[in-house]
């Protein structure tokens, strides 16, 4: 059942009440069809999704950004008012071992004691079912004022250029809400990564004699150990809504043998920025105690690659955005919501970039994505919907 009364211009005694059967039925459906990347197969949940936008009474414009990874442009006009943008990514990461699901099936879509489960139910399909609600709601009211796009990007999980490139093609909006789960918290900003591959090199040798060879395990060594104290000293700076910037090794390989002195190790490390840190300097930073290392250590060889940047982004407290999603948490909540930050990495880079004022809000807490057993609780889902509906009326109501 669904119930939209509207008492005042600004929208604040207007009462909405979305469908639960379609919302719950739609956030199901999209988990039952999986989107897992890797290997990344986008093209089934795109399938479900461009029909069921078209039924909502959207045009729907598809691109592939790469060959069968779909890209997909939902759009509506209903007048003069102010556009905003919904983004959403179709993809999720591997559901793991089907036998540790509390389901036994990753992708089954089953509501147990009011939880939603399955893979993608909290990153991020419950988000983008309840915005389609959300905006089916509107239609069938006939109030929609402005314009809606809606951007559901494929490859999010793995390059995270899918949003990027449908802004390449010239679609904007005045402003934007990437639905990436939050715990209904409004997020106006989100940390940056960095990520380089560090090789270290030796000389090998039988192990019966490594005394005659340079063991690239033990250069590698060296370096985590002097990494692992700039970790500590990132952690006792503070950003207000992100918290400590961090630096982690994440991957190690090296050798080829047990009998065979190692000539080579190479981890990965993963850094990750928060507003108002450099790329520079935090290369910079790396460099300078790789250098140290060499500097005491003549046999100490490395070689560092950067093969991932994502800048921060962060959108200023009083934009208009912001104040509007905030009203609509308060309509639905009754409680001012909480303005946080997402500690992870989003989409919100590509329309920051863009000059398009953009907050991250959305059903489901991070900590459950990625995870066996990712849930979201139904009422979280339907709130979801609600608070989209109010924000899409007043977002979209004045140019």
């Amino acid at each position: 059942m669904k119930h939209i009364n509207y008492e005042s211009e600004d929208g604040d005694a207007m009462t909405i009440h979305v469908n639960r059967e379609r919302t719950l039925r739609l956030a199901s459906s999209l988990v039952r069809i999986p989107s897992e990347n890797p290997p990344g197969n986008e093209c089934e949940v795109a399938n479900y999704l461009e029909s069921e936008m078209k039924k909502i009474g959207f045009r729907v414009f598809r691109y592939d950004f790469k060959p069968e990874r779909p890209n997909l442009i939902g759009h509506l006009k209903a007048g003069d008012g102010r556009a905003i943008i919904f983004d959403g990514h179709m993809d999720t990461v591997p559901a793991g071992n089907p036998d540790l699901w509390i389901t036994k099936n990753p992708f089954s879509g089953e509501v147990i004691n009011g939880r939603l489960y399955g893979r993608g139910s909290a990153d991020m399909k419950s988000s983008i079912a309840a915005f389609l609600s959300a905006t089916e709601t509107i239609l069938d009211e006939s109030e929609l004022e402005g314009e809606v796009l809606v951007f559901l990007v494929s490859d999010e999980e793995v390059s995270g250029l899918g949003t990027k490139d449908i802004l390449s093609r010239g679609y904007t909006a005045d402003m934007a809400v990437v639905g990436e789960p939050t715990a209904l918290e409004v997020m106006i900003a989100h940390k940056g990564v960095v990520r380089w591959r560090l090789s270290t090199f030796g000389k090998s040798a039988h192990s019966s004699s490594p005394e005659k060879g340079i063991n690239a395990i033990y250069k590698m060594a060296e370096a985590c150990l002097e990494l692992k104290k700039l970790s500590e000293t990132l952690h006792k700076k503070r950003h207000p809504l992100l918290g400590s910037p961090t630096i982690s090794i994440n991957t190690i390989r090296g050798g080829e043998k047990d009998n065979v002195i190692p000539d080579f190790c190479e981890v990965s490390i993963d850094r990750r920025l928060v507003p108002g840190e450099k790329l520079e300097d935090a290369e910079s930073d790396l460099i300078n105690i790789l250098e140290e290392i060499k500097g005491r250590d003549r046999e100490f060889q490395y070689r560092l690659e950067r093969y991932l940047y994502v800048p921060p982004s962060l959108t200023k407290p009083d934009a208009d955005i912001v104040q509007l999603m905030r009203k609509a948490v308060r309509k639905v909540m009754g409680v001012e919501p909480k303005i946080s930050g997402f500690k992870a990495t989003c989409e919100m880079v590509h329309l920051v970039n863009h000059k398009i004022p953009t907050v991250i809000f959305g059903s489901g807490k991070l900590e459950q994505a990625h995870k066996i057993n990712e849930y979201v609780e139904v009422e979280e889902v339907i709130k979801a919907a609600e608070i989209y509906a109010h924000l899409i009326i007043n977002a979209t109501r004045y140019r």
